[in-house]
């Protein structure tokens, strides 16, 4: 992380010296700046490898401000890689094939006020959206994708997707749960020009993706995304019946579980939901009440869900009975004695589910300066835009060689013949990477120092710190058995007894994302193991035999 280390050095140097910028996110538009003549007002961006043009635009509002962008150091009047100098306050840079920190200066030719910035680039991953907030000004070309996503709480309703203004004809695609296509889609208008709506009533709780396709190119567009936040069901009222919590509220683990006894006469066939919900978790009402005298107990779960540090150890959610127009509202009070749950991206991701290459890997950990329960994945390889599989890869020693019989093996000197062992060929794990890229998938090989013999990690050499050379088995199973082979008995180790708590389960934060591989000699005792009779799993882990 060589760059982003030295453009962070960069920065705190010139902050040092008095000089200070606005940090610019992605699609963020900055409204109502302005200046005096003469004026100068910094701002940066920092854009990821693999990102498509970056535009920054200024826009709107009175005056002659002018433009200069830079990319690494500050821009001044005399040095940048863009300045339009145009008259007026309308003046864009546009940067193809961006990575790095650009420089923005926005000086003032004469006094300006009211005006507009925007950068803007495509990654390839989708961005978050906020209730109400309309995003823009957005612009695509003809046939290209813009993704965004927005997370829609319990209780809400009125859920609306909207694009508007500008030119053009962008296309609206909305999906809940999962990334729109061409053909897979909740709602798509379809309508000429660059104004489309999708309307949910009553919408999912849970994430709604949104994409955004150019039939004709386009700019200028706004995207808003807005829902009615859940109601406040009001003050508790248990003037109908009474509703207590059989437990004392008390959460030590992830996961809370506990009765609701409901009380008071003309229950049966009651409705129970959740009216207000938790905010560091979620509640669910589990199995058909128990009915006792007088009344009911509903069985309910509480699931912790909160990632890194809590506000304080409180949670609360409010719960609703009805019945033939008949209400009864209650507050139920956690007391969240658990262990914090650290959030395994850092720095923190708040939309560690969106996985939309689906190879079990959140896609903010595939991001540079990222790491994933301490793994760096994205120095690893690892990208938001590609499935991603991450295989450890534990090899046997050169030994002497036995028949089967259990007898070494001599030459004509009576000396032993060694084995070679089962070192994996580099050459064929190239040919195995480059089918899988063939195919789509990135494959990430870990062996070890054995290629590089250097300390440090380098994934070029297939070193991501944990394959490495295990001891030297004659046979061996997925699991322990005995064999027999002319009358020989013969203990088989097992690969997820004897090989993985030593070698692979002991760092249990790479079994979040590696698979393991162990490649053995052979399978069975009795001439049975073969590398065409290879057992493989392949939920977790698997291994090769060479035969024998």
């Amino acid at each position: 992380m060589t760059f982003r280390f030295f453009h962070s050095c960069t920065l705190i140097c010139l902050a040092l010296t008095g000089w200070a910028a606005t940090e610019v996110q992605n699609h963020q538009v900055l409204q109502n700046l302005s200046g005096s003549q003469g004026s100068e007002t910094h701002f940066f961006i920092q854009v990821p490898s693999g990102a498509d043009t970056l535009t920054i635009t200024i826009s709107g509002g009175s005056g002659d401000p002018d433009l200069y962008v830079r990319q690494g150091s500050p821009a001044t009047r005399s040095q940048y890689d863009c300045r339009p100098y145009l008259n007026g306050p309308n003046e864009e840079c546009q940067i193809d094939q961006p990575s790095g920190i650009y420089y923005i200066l926005v000086r003032g030719y004469t006094a300006y006020s009211g005006l507009s910035l925007t950068a803007a680039y495509n990654d390839g991953s989708p961005l978050a959206l906020a209730s109400g907030v309309p995003l823009g000004p957005l612009s695509g070309a003809q046939d290209e994708q813009l993704n965004f996503y927005l997370d829609v709480p319990q209780g809400a309703s009125d859920l609306r997707f909207e694009i508007s203004g500008g030119n053009g004809d962008p296309d609206l695609y909305v999906r809940y749960g999962s990334q729109p296509s061409l053909t897979q889609y909740d709602c798509r208008p379809w309508l000429n020009g660059p104004n489309e709506l999708c309307a949910i009533a009553q919408p999912q709780a849970g994430t709604y993706f949104v994409m955004l396709v150019g039939y004709n190119a386009f700019s200028g567009l706004t995207l808003s995304a807005q829902f009615e936040p859940p109601a406040d069901c009001g003050p508790d009222d248990t003037s109908w019946i009474s509703m207590n919590d059989l437990g004392d509220g008390t959460v030590t683990q992830n996961q809370y579980a506990s009765y609701v006894r409901l009380m008071g006469s003309g229950l049966a066939n009651y409705q129970i939901e959740i009216c207000q919900p938790a905010q560091l978790g979620t509640v669910t009402f589990d199995y058909d009440p128990i009915q006792i005298g007088g009344g009911y107990d509903q069985y309910f779960t509480y699931t912790y869900s909160h990632l890194g540090p809590r506000p304080n150890n409180a949670d609360s959610f409010q719960i609703k009975a009805s019945k033939n127009g008949n209400t009864a509202l209650k507050t139920l009070k956690l007391n969240l004695q658990n262990p914090i749950v650290e959030n395994p991206v850092q720095p923190n991701c708040s939309n560690i589910d969106v996985d939309l290459d689906q190879d079990g890997i959140p896609d903010c950990a595939e991001q540079p300066g990222s790491t994933f329960y301490g793994m760096p994945l994205y120095d690893w390889g690892a990208r938001p835009n590609q499935p991603d599989i991450f295989i450890e890869v534990d090899y046997m020693p050169i030994h002497e060689l036995r028949d089967y019989d259990g007898n070494l093996v001599l030459d004509s000197h009576g000396h032993p013949i060694m084995d070679h062992g089962t070192q994996p060929l580099r050459e064929s794990l190239d040919i195995i990477t480059a089918i899988y890229a063939d195919h789509g998938y990135a494959l990430h090989f870990d062996i070890g120092d054995l290629y590089d013999q250097a300390p440090g990690l380098d994934p070029y050499d297939y070193d991501l710190g944990g394959g490495e050379e295990v001891p030297y088995a004659e046979y061996i199973h997925l699991n322990r058995w005995t064999d027999t082979y002319h009358g020989r008995t013969i203990p088989i180790p097992g690969m997820v007894e004897d090989f993985m708590p030593q070698y692979f389960a002991n760092r249990p934060e790479r079994s979040r994302v590696f698979y393991y591989c162990l490649f053995a000699n052979s399978q069975g005792g009795s001439n049975r193991g073969s590398s065409g009779q290879a057992f493989d799993t392949f939920d977790q882990a698997f291994y090769i035999s060479m035969g024998g």
